[in-house]
């Protein structure tokens, strides 16, 4: 993969963490505790797999990429 792919996975990466992290906020509004639980085991899966399968590769090649250093452009 090149860097402008790398970039736009880990931007596609990004936003879909966004959107499980906006999820795993409203499971915490389920009543019943054993199915919050259930929903919040499920997104956080999902969100591992985001990592391992998605950014982990593109920081291994581009460590610039790494959404957890300083951006530059703050």
């Amino acid at each position: 993969m090149d860097r402008d792919e790398a970039q736009e996975r880990m931007q596609v990466a990004q936003e879909i963490n966004f959107l499980l992290n906006n999820a795993a906020e409203l499971a915490n509004s389920i009543a019943d505790e054993d199915l919050q639980k259930q929903m919040k085991w499920a997104l956080g899966q999902a969100m591992g797999k985001i990592y391992l399968d998605l950014m982990r590769p593109v920081v291994k090649q581009f460590p610039e990429l790494d959404p957890d250093l300083p951006n530059e452009n703050s």
